[in-house]
């Protein structure tokens, strides 16, 4: 048995005892309960958008609504990946797609990933993580969102028990750091902070420079119809004379 086996093996040991005290959960049987919490918390979600729609809150006279599709949020989220990144001694986890959920107000997002290892070439774990979109923030004029894992099922795999013991153990501990490491969804639209006109000086015709504040911030995220709607809440500052705009530190 060669050192990298061993460690292998004796990492998955660790892990086995460590879960023995529960049975493994069957990766059907973890789709099905992270299915049943998405759409518990469609109909929570629904439940509070009907209220709102009730109570006057969701009317975008006064907001920008911006509108991400499922197949454009696809492309987005897909277009950085595969990304890979170690989570043990020469053990990888590979995110390789991500397919986004827009329904009944619920912005979800599953990725299929793949485990190996260095010391065992040709062997690999199947993963699925399911988590959402829920951070949707305007920063920089750019609208950009960051999923949050919350559940991960081995599909498919070449291992053993034990080995997927290990797996369990390491995805597990380091789920903050592979979240982090999820490149964010970025809506491909800019908005501006503020509006400048150059002063402008022509014969008889002339008008003084200066810049329009914007204030834009996120309002609402509402998810229907396999569509993000975002709105945004956008205030017109004080006109600032060219003078009055170049002072200051």
């Amino acid at each position: 048995m060669t050192q990298g086996r061993a460690l292998f093996t004796a990492t998955a040991l660790v892990a086995a005892a460590t879960l023995a005290c529960r049975a493994k959960e069957p990766p059907e049987a973890a789709r099905a309960r992270a299915s049943k919490a998405f759409l518990e918390a469609q109909i929570g979600g629904l439940h509070q958008f009907i209220g709102k729609m009730e109570r006057g809150e969701l009317g975008v006279g006064k907001h920008i609504a911006v509108a991400v599709g499922e197949k454009a949020a696809r492309e987005l989220l897909n277009a950085p990946l595969p990304q890979r990144q170690e989570i043990g001694q020469g053990i990888h986890i590979t995110l390789e797609s991500a397919e986004p959920y827009f329904r009944g107000t619920q912005a979800g997002v599953v990725f299929k990933a793949k485990v190996t290892s260095d010391a065992l070439p040709g062997e690999y774990a199947d993963l699925e993580m399911a988590g959402g979109l829920n951070e949707m923030k305007l920063v920089g004029g750019r609208l950009t969102a960051r999923a949050r894992l919350f559940h991960f099922a081995i599909a498919h795999s070449s291992v053993g028990t034990l080995a997927l013991g290990a797996v369990e153990s390491l995805v597990r501990a380091n789920l903050d750091a592979i979240e982090e490491r999820i490149p964010p969804l970025e809506v491909p639209v800019r908005f501006e902070d503020e509006v400048v006109v150059d002063k402008f000086d022509e014969g008889p015709v002339s008008a003084a420079g200066g810049s329009l504040p914007i204030h834009a911030t996120v309002s609402q995220v509402v998810c229907v119809n396999a569509r993000l709607w975002i709105l945004i809440d956008a205030e017109v500052g004080t006109w600032q004379p060219a003078a009055a705009a170049k002072a200051g530190p």
